[in-house]
């Protein structure tokens, strides 16, 4: 993997790899954990923005990458939203001018920004209405407080319909420049550098760097929503180190432990053994500046308080835990990582994600990072954050 940071100040990062495909993703660093109550829901408004540029409309850009066979999408993630293209090697220059195009010209054109702003509308709705999207929204809000990682991607639909053209430019202006991007290539192509340069020309600016507030320490709480639902959608968790922190490596093995798959220790207690929900899973996200530990399922109602009691079991059970268990796991997470990233797109994505938060060569270092994590880190880390000040959600009727 090489990495060169332009006369602009744009990282480029090249993975060679043997393949007939080529995926290009530019990350920008902003997203909304930037935002505010006033534009909530900006940086994903510019997401769907970005692709009417003012050479291209949004159907004759997708029909460019999609004549040629190939792919090219967005999305808006809390601290940084990401555009990639992945299309055969052998169009590698026509997948960086598209993608070059998009970053560069937004047209910022007034009817496709209130076709968009109602496509936005509804897509909140419908978010809204799905209790197996929705939790996660009710999740982050009832952890996080105040803080901003708690912030919908989407902002309110108060936010979205009172959001201006000129609130969209200025920012687009203040975070969409080159010192605020990285981009990265995964194929086998050649002169990387020199035609990423050639395409995104555009000029370095100053960035404001806005200082977040700590995560905060966590607290027992308990948020519930009533819907029409004939299932309680129930999410538990925890604020966690974020991935700058060498903890974050120790929660992966806890949740591959917890809740890798149907033979994980929650699967196996709450669905196998007593079947009391037809699935349960964790989720562990650690970022840049923040991180959270979750379980989470749907059941009757009538469930919920045998499954709390289970959940804290297990939690409790893993000063329990063996060697064995954790080489089990340590291993399970390396075959998990290489075959998540056989997937140019996912692998893109992996590194540039890791060069926001530090430096993509973490990438290659994360398998040992996982496998320095002891028997007694695992044990003294559940024992640390897996207590009784949890945070709970629910959806129920």
């Amino acid at each position: 993997m090489q990495k060169k940071v332009l006369k602009n100040g744009l990282t480029v990062i090249h993975k060679k790899r043997d393949s007939e495909t080529v995926a290009i993703q530019i990350l920008v660093k902003a997203g909304p954990i930037l935002e505010n109550d006033k534009i909530g829901g900006i940086s994903h408004f510019i997401e769907h923005l970005l692709f009417e540029t003012k050479k291209r409309k949004a159907q004759q850009l997708s029909a460019e990458i999609e004549s040629l066979g190939g792919v090219i999408n967005a999305f808006t993630a809390e601290e940084v939203t990401g555009f990639y293209v992945h299309i055969p090697k052998k169009y590698f220059k026509i997948g960086l001018d598209i993608l070059s195009d998009v970053i560069q010209n937004p047209a910022f054109n007034k009817d496709y920004i209130e076709t968009e702003r109602k496509a936005i509308i509804e897509e909140i709705k419908l978010w809204n209405d799905d209790p197996k999207l929705h939790q996660w929204e009710l999740f982050r809000k009832a952890l996080f407080d105040k803080h901003p990682a708690g912030r919908s991607a989407f902002g309110t639909l108060e936010s979205m319909k009172s959001i201006t053209k000129e609130d969209l430019v200025n920012y687009y202006n203040k975070y969409y420049v080159p010192n605020n991007a990285i981009i990265t290539v995964v194929g086998d192509v050649d002169d990387v550098f020199n035609e990423v340069e050639k395409k995104f020309n555009f000029a370095k600016k100053s960035v404001e760097i806005i200082e977040l507030p700590e995560q905060g320490i966590n607290k027992k709480t308990e948020l519930i929503e009533k819907k029409n639902v004939d299932h309680t959608y129930f999410v538990l968790g925890y604020k966690i180190p974020t991935r700058k922190e060498k903890e974050s490596y120790i929660f992966d093995i806890i949740e591959n432990i917890l809740g890798y798959g149907i033979s994980s220790k929650l699967a196996n207690e709450i669905r196998t053994k007593r079947g009391l929900a037809y699935q349960v899973s964790t989720d562990c996200l650690t970022s840049k500046n923040f991180g959270y530990f979750s379980v989470f399922l749907s059941t009757d109602k009538k469930n919920i308080q045998e499954i709390r009691k289970i959940i804290i079991n297990e939690f409790n059970k893993l000063q329990e835990l063996t060697e064995e268990e954790i080489k089990n796991a340590k291993r399970s997470i390396e075959g998990n990582f290489l075959i998540r990233n056989v997937d140019p797109v996912q692998l893109v994505t992996t590194i540039n994600v890791w060069e926001f938060i530090k430096d993509s060569s973490l990438f290659d270092s994360y398998i040992n990072e996982i496998n320095k994590v002891t028997l007694n880190d695992v044990k003294k880390v559940a024992k640390q954050y897996l207590n009784q000040k949890y945070t709970i959600t629910m959806i129920e009727q």
